[in-house]
């Protein structure tokens, strides 16, 4: 539990959108923005801890937790607004420090990147393969995609959770369904496509690169885990970065179970979606009509009625 210095708890609060309705000797004293109690204020936040709790709604949250809801912010973005009323060491640079000393990123040799990514501009092959998939050229270019003559397959690299450079690949065979990781490289350690949207507020997260470059295609922030399984890296990414995560899940009895799961793990930021009946994955959906079902997705309403067979 954060113990915060002095004044500190009372400097964010006057700084995010809670009206506040007093203080105690040991807590501030505020409405609650979880249910807009505004007669008497029902909640209080401590002093020392940050910790929230509303007598009328029952309510429990940290001060991170709180300030992300209040202001729509990121996990880092609450962590840097709340830092900036610390006298003492950084909130941030600790975290920071902590998860460098956890994980160690590699950057990947430039001349195989280099390679792979003339191999894709030289092959019409690879090109008509992944047009074929819905992929655009300007998406090969943004996500850096390439191509290996030798495996026949195209590559997605993926990139260090904070230093934006590429530590490995995935590759997937153009014929059949066979996929390949860069020797020395640990996909379960990132998510592809983070170097792009770690600073968005919600995501949807896929199994698949291509998917979630689909819905990066018509604007939808998207994640990949590259498998099924997502590691505790991976989860602890999604939880840090996101205050909402869209798990995608195959349609299937299968797909559905794994994304059930990943959810369980994401400490309430998980909503399972499923792509409509008929299509499998997003890959299999008419282009036209993934941004409509990402967006309905996104509404509570378009999902009243839904029940999930696992």
């Amino acid at each position: 539990m954060t113990d915060y210095s002095d004044g500190q708890v009372e400097k964010v609060l006057d700084s995010i959108d809670v009206r506040i309705g007093g203080e105690a000797p040991n807590d501030v004293i505020i409405f609650c923005p979880y249910h807009h109690n505004a007669r008497t204020p029902a909640a209080e936040v401590s002093k020392d801890t940050g910790v929230f709790y509303c007598f009328a709604c029952q309510k429990h949250a940290s001060l991170v937790d709180l300030v992300r809801f209040t202001s729509h912010l990121s996990y880092f973005e609450a962590l840097r607004l709340i830092d900036k009323y610390k006298d003492e060491s950084s909130i941030v640079d600790s975290i920071n420090a902590k998860l460098e000393t956890q994980l160690v990123y590699e950057r990947y040799d430039s001349a195989v990147i280099r390679k792979l990514y003339d191999g894709l501009t030289a092959s019409n092959r690879a090109q008509d393969y992944l047009r074929g998939r819905g992929l655009t050229a300007q998406s090969m270019m943004e996500y850096y995609l390439g191509y290996s003559a030798n495996l026949d397959m195209v590559t997605f690299p993926y990139y260090s959770p904070q230093e934006n450079f590429i530590v490995g690949f995935q590759g997937r065979s153009i014929d059949g369904k066979e996929f390949k990781n860069s020797t020395g490289t640990k996909k379960s350690q990132t998510l592809f496509g983070i170097h792009l949207h770690k600073w968005d507020r919600e995501v949807f997260c896929t199994e698949s690169p291509i998917d979630s470059i689909l819905l990066h295609q018509h604007g939808i922030p998207a994640v990949s885990t590259m498998g099924a399984n997502p590691s505790k890296v991976q989860i602890s990414l999604l939880t840090r970065l996101f205050a909402t995560v869209y798990v995608v899940a195959d349609n299937d009895s299968v797909g559905k179970a794994a994304a059930f799961k990943t959810c369980e793990k994401l400490e309430g930021r998980g909503i399972m979606v499923v792509p409509p009946d008929g299509n499998k994955d997003i890959g299999e959906m008419p282009y036209n009509g993934i941004a409509d079902w990402a967006v309905k997705e996104k509404n509570p309403l378009g999902r009243l009625g839904k029940e999930w067979e696992l």
